[in-house]
């Protein structure tokens, strides 16, 4: 079908945001297979890599999409809008949609703020896409057609998992993508690794976090995702991988089969892999498993080392376990990442100085601190004071903004942003954390990345 599609990843404004390691949008390359299954021409421009408008526009004119979508996160959004009306002026007759998080939080929101998108789509993606292409390509007034203009999935509907494909990396350009890693080194002490979807959901509650793909766990099938696995090293010759999963160890039996697959099909000695997960979703079994299967390394949602701090945001964890736990993976060979939240409206000076303590105290391989950012769809915010106003500005919504949104009641915003600098220098500068991390590492290959975060 001679139908020309242009997905698109916004140029990010903010200069610190923008990483020197990336790994290519997993969201785009999944949406991208199924555009290409329905026989759709299909390119990708990925604007965390290129962030030339003017490159943007030569691509708009080139390739003249009659779709534009475009997924953005938060801290996207106004980037996004900004890429939309730039495609109205290239091309009036285009279509403009948009998805992703963002979108999907705040649809209605997001459309009346943002009217120069023509349709948007809040949800998983692979339900809708196709639908509202087909509707938009039969629709008698291609450039605006008369129909809804917020598309959703029904309520309580998730996409079925067994039917994913594998994602399309073949539209970037993989050169250019670097994803930081602390075992597999290449000449610049980085290498390539691609994501993997091994789950969607997440069954805790968390109240700082908008669960965007529900509270429902769902896992595809281990033989789906070690042929992907096995296709992406045969294809593109990438052996490290990021399994996606908000709690990848959640479903034990699951992630005991995996590993056994892994090994029964020669692929564990082969891959690289990192995962994200939680110390009360990891047990000695466990950790041996990941472990034999080629995981080398993890990262950690702890959040605070305080307690009543992780009740409060129904975290549901033990701060006296942490270290027991992260004992465990170390001893295994497993290197581990922590990331903690400064500044929750409950925080206070001490209980971020504890955090920071708790970070600095544990085995760490390296760790990040997140700035609270009163995300839309969070139950934290929902709870908050229905009179309390909020900067705005989508930019700075982000976890590493150089900003602080949250007008919090007994911190100031200098103050708070002077305690996440300091966080990173007095975990990264100690004497025994800078020898063992620096001889093991190219030191010009991390220096963008403490720059970024001291900046």
């Amino acid at each position: 079908m001679n139908f020309r599609i242009l997905l698109v990843d916004p140029i990010c404004n903010v200069h610190r945001l923008r990483p020197k390691y990336l790994t290519p949008s997993l969201g785009l390359a999944i949406i991208a297979s199924h555009l290409l299954e329905h026989n759709y021409q299909v390119k990708i421009f990925d604007g965390t890599i290129n962030n030339s408008l003017t490159d943007f526009k030569k691509v708009l004119r080139e390739y003249s999409p009659q779709i534009v979508a475009f997924t953005a996160y938060t801290y996207q959004i106004k980037s996004a809008a900004l890429m939309a009306k730039i495609c109205k002026e290239v091309n009036p007759c285009s279509i403009s949609i948009i998805g992703g998080v963002h979108a999907t939080i705040a649809p209605a929101e997001t459309l009346k703020e943002f009217n120069v998108f023509d349709f948007v789509v809040a949800g998983e993606g692979e339900l809708v896409i196709i639908p509202l292409i087909k509707k938009i390509i039969s629709s008698e007034d291609f450039s605006r057609p008369d129909m809804e203009r917020v598309v959703s999935c029904q309520q309580q509907e998730y996409f079925d998992l067994s039917k994913s494909l594998i994602p399309s990396w073949e539209l970037f350009d993989l050169k250019k993508y670097k994803l930081y890693n602390l075992n597999e080194r290449d000449h610049e002490g980085v290498s390539l690794g691609l994501n993997v979807t091994t789950s969607r959901g997440c069954p805790f509650t968390c109240t700082f976090c908008n669960r965007l793909f529900g509270n429902v766990f769902r896992y595809r099938s281990v033989e789906q995702v070690v042929h992907e696995i096995r296709f992406i090293i045969e294809k593109f010759n990438i052996k490290n991988f990021s399994f996606s999963s908000d709690t990848f160890t959640f479903d034990r039996q699951y992630v005991l089969k995996l590993c056994r697959t892994l090994l029964k099909e020669n692929l564990a000695a082969k891959i690289s892999w990192t995962c994200n997960t939680r110390v009360d979703c990891l047990d000695d079994e466990i950790i041996e498993a990941i472990k034999e299967a080629g995981c080398k390394s993890i990262a950690l949602g702890l959040e605070s080392g305080t307690q009543e701090l992780l009740d409060k945001m129904k975290k549901n964890i033990k701060v006296a376990n942490f270290e027991a736990v992260i004992k465990k993976l170390k001893k295994s060979g497993i290197k581990v990442m922590a990331n903690f939240i400064l500044g929750l409206p409950y925080d206070d000076e001490k209980s971020i100085q504890t955090s920071i303590d708790t970070a600095c105290r544990l085995p760490l391989d390296s760790c990040s601190f997140s700035i609270f950012v009163p995300f839309p769809g969070s139950e934290i915010i929902k709870k908050l004071d229905q009179k309390l106003k909020f900067d705005n500005n989508w930019d700075l919504f982000s976890t590493q903004a150089p900003y602080y949104l949250y007008p919090h009641p007994q911190l100031s915003r200098k103050r708070v942003l002077f305690l996440h600098k300091y966080a990173y220098f007095k975990f990264y500068f100690r004497p025994r954390y800078f020898f063992i991390f620096f001889s093991r590492v190219n030191l010009w290959s991390i220096k963008d990345y403490l720059l970024r975060s001291i900046r």
